[in-house]
């Protein structure tokens, strides 16, 4: 099973007085991360034709398992369509393997014995690591190459077999230093966001640290199975350096073996956002160590350039520190979030990495059995102390419908209010549960989860939610939940399952029956239908209009049902295994397809839009649902490629149209493939929606 990364949509409704009138503008949905555009196998340096965007693609070589991760430009043709340059502007593999002296690279670790970041040499290892390092992997062989071990793996090739000198260590053939990309996903990252939501980020204090640092240099995220999170310059593609999770030191040299068999090492998703560290302003980066080890760490990235100058490595949380932690692939949030009131009454927040509990977690917790967890760590937490429940982090969890059957959720989409805090959060499970976390209380560890809603389709199977649910607000009240279904797995008996995409209305009304959905009959129900437009062939999809008002017989969401076979030989079910994103009013997912007999060997996909609100096109004049020429795919990319600004009208409300573009990168491959999907346009309200008056207008001024 994987998990796949996306973005984190904040909801915030802003009110502001004007000589005696409120103007009230539109809520906005954005991304609270905003100097970040993220797919499985590639990222944007802008969502915008118009700041000249750049694409990162990450590739790897499956015969000597070797990673790249190239940089190409983005233009715009005369005619409107989107171009991607053939021309390779860097290749990091490259340059790490030619260019950089490896005694010279800032390659860090952890030692959690003196709890400290300190680099990655043998002598500031922990002295059970550096017995590791001393054996031939896979032997009980002492062979007394550990400093050579960690030189290679530094980036030192004379000791490749094919160039050593007998009478020191031979070591496995690389054709780059960089190793193999697979799950994780690169991140950009650039100057502080600068249109946060909330108070605290128009303070002064904030506004110091986004003008100190707002013209720190562009990097690139991204971790690879050489054990490493890296940080490449978006400029020149040099390395500002890399940072090995402590739980994978005990794998690594096995890299070193000229007889190395694949293993993933630092390949989880990575989320970077602002937030306050012990009352300062900083740039945290929060990642999972994926399929290599259990657990999570964040790191201060606030100047990238300077890492080991900073705060550096703020934690790492393992299955030493709570059993309950498994594999984490997807990638984790960060949030603010109240932990209670001050002495006045206002609320206290902190800010915290809230990530889901992975799969696999310790095998012998039997009275745990399928149940999970959301974990919610302090980011203010001393390097030097322990971690203690309810103290430093809080472990909040579910309770499995099935605890004979796995289970696992999902990371979680999360709701801000007006300050910036996490005041809900939505998960799904393994078993088809739709979890809500509410935040609104006095104390993260007083939360019960609830089930909104259990994924079934017609035949009563659950649906796996896998990938992170996406938040729009909901007509009406309340808040949209979006989310597709499907997991990867091996089970013959799970190639055929029915899969589906889901919106869900969570109106958060105290009786039970008004906000908990039984069963699908309570959504609108909307078909896939091939068709052909414009002479390209896809889907298209259909079903009747609906209303979202809270009547008992009016739908509360609706669904689309994937279908459920594509092969030739009906062996493969389509499925959504990567986070759907929301843009200018439409609903922007991609599903999968694997492809052979048993769904083993390679496979392609359907890229969708649709109206988040109505489960309908927008415009019919094009396909909903378009077959990908670039195989598999991660989650969309939308690009703004041009914007119309409307004249404003006597309240001051006004239309904009925005014109934009659909990017696709297929994942796998020794350079990736990437294909414009399509493209449209969308007519948005902006500025003043409404006046109303303030008859004390004049007291609230004083």
């Amino acid at each position: 099973m994987t998990f796949f990364k996306n973005l984190i949509y904040t909801i915030t409704a802003i009110t502001f007085t004007i000589h005696g009138w409120a103007a009230e503008t539109s809520a906005e949905i954005h991304t609270s991360n905003n100097h970040t555009m993220t797919n499985s196998g590639a990222a944007l340096s802008s969502s915008s034709i118009a700041d000249t965007p750049f694409l990162f693609q990450t590739g790897f070589n499956s015969a000597t398992w070797s990673g790249n991760l190239r940089k190409t430009g983005i233009s715009q043709h005369v005619d409107g369509n989107l171009v991607i340059s053939q021309e390779v502007l860097w290749d990091a593999g490259i340059l790490l393997s030619t260019l950089q002296a490896p005694a010279q690279r800032t390659i860090t670790t952890y030692n959690p014995v003196i709890k400290q970041t300190v680099a990655f040499e043998l002598g500031q290892l922990s002295a059970d690591i550096q017995s590791l390092f001393h054996i031939f992997p896979g032997t009980k062989i002492n062979d007394a190459s550990g400093a050579a071990r960690v030189s290679y793996l530094r980036g030192e090739r004379t000791m490749e077999s094919k160039n050593a000198n007998p009478a020191i260590p031979q070591f496995r053939v690389r054709d780059s230093i960089l190793g193999d990309i697979i799950h994780s996903a690169p991140v950009y990252v650039g100057a502080p966001a600068k249109n946060m939501t909330g108070p605290s980020y128009s303070s002064q204090d904030y506004l110091s640290f986004y003008d100190q640092h707002k013209k720190r240099p562009g990097t690139v995220f991204v971790g690879a199975n050489d054990g490493m999170l890296h940080a490449f310059s978006a400029d020149s593609g040099a390395e500002f350096f890399a940072y090995i999770p402590s739980p994978l030191l005990k794998k690594l040299p096995k890299l070193t073996d000229p007889a190395y068999q694949h293993e993933p090492m630092m390949d989880g998703n990575l989320h970077v956002s602002e937030a306050q560290v012990a009352g300062q302003w900083r740039t945290v980066l929060a990642a999972g160590m994926g399929h290599g080890a259990k657990g999570v760490f964040a790191l201060d990235v606030t100047v990238p350039d300077q890492f080991m100058t900073g705060k550096r490595a703020l934690f790492e949380f393992t299955e030493q520190d709570d059993e309950d932690i498994g594999y984490i692939t997807s990638s984790p949030s960060i949030a603010k979030i109240s932990i209670g009131k001050n002495k006045n009454g206002s609320p206290n927040y902190k800010y915290f990495v809230a990530v889901s509990s992975g799969y696999n977690p310790a095998d012998t917790n039997s009275a745990n059995t399928g149940n999970q967890f959301l974990f919610l760590l302090s980011l203010d937490k001393d390097p030097t102390t322990p971690w203690f429940k309810n103290s430093n982090y809080y472990k909040l969890s579910t309770n499995s419908n099935d605890a004979s059957t796995g289970n696992a959720i999902s990371a979680p989409g999360l709701v801000l209010n007006a300050q910036g805090a996490a005041i809900y959060a939505y998960s799904g499970d393994l078993q088809g549960n739709l979890w809500r976390f509410d935040f609104t209380g006095d104390k993260p560890d007083s939360i019960t989860p609830l089930i909104i809603f259990t994924a079934k389709d017609k035949e009563n199977n659950p649906q796996s939610i896998t990938a992170q649910p996406t938040v729009s607000f909901a007509p009406g009240g309340g808040y949209l939940i979006l989310f597709g279904t499907g997991e990867n797995t091996n089970s013959t008996k799970d190639h055929l399952k029915q899969n589906s995409f889901y919106a869900i209305r969570d109106t958060k009304k105290e009786k039970k029956d008004d906000y908990f959905i039984t069963s699908r009959s309570q959504l609108a129900a909307r078909v896939l239908v091939a068709a052909t437009i414009k002479g390209k062939s896809g889907v298209q999809v259909t079903g009747h209009d609906f209303s979202y008002d809270n009547s008992a017989s009016n739908k509360k969401g609706w669904y689309v049902d994937y279908n459920s076979n594509h092969s030739e030989n009906n062996q493969c079910g389509e499925r959504s295994m990567s986070k759907a994103v929301l843009a200018f009013g439409s609903i922007f997912f991609n599903t999968i397809i694997p492809g052979g007999a048993l769904c083993d060997e390679g496979g392609t996909s359907i890229s969708y839009a649709i109206n988040a609100m109505t489960g309908k096109p927008d415009d019919t004049n094009n396909l909903t649902g378009s077959p990908s020429q670039a195989g598999m795919l991660g989650a969309p990319l939308p690009i703004t490629t041009k914007l119309l600004s409307g004249n404003r009208d006597a309240t001051g409300r006004r239309f904009n149209t925005q014109h934009y573009s659909i990017l696709n990168v297929g994942t796998g491959g020794v350079h990736g493939s990437s294909e414009v999907s399509g493209s449209g346009k969308a007519i948005l309200k902006a500025g003043r929606l409404s006046w109303r008056e303030i008859s004390n207008w004049q007291d609230l001024e004083k």
